[in-house]
């Protein structure tokens, strides 16, 4: 739909890759300092 055979909407098509990877971005932010200590105290067993 984005991609046609002589033209192509880049800025439609970035926008929505952004708003698709933005939830998975923001869950690790969140989760980040959680994340590396589970993983730390994996490491030291």
């Amino acid at each position: 739909m984005f991609v046609g055979e002589f033209t192509t909407d880049w800025g439609v098509l970035f926008t929505g890759l952004t708003l698709a990877a933005l939830p998975i971005t923001v869950l690790y932010i969140v989760l980040s300092k959680q994340f590396i200590s589970v993983i730390a105290q994996g490491a030291v067993k």
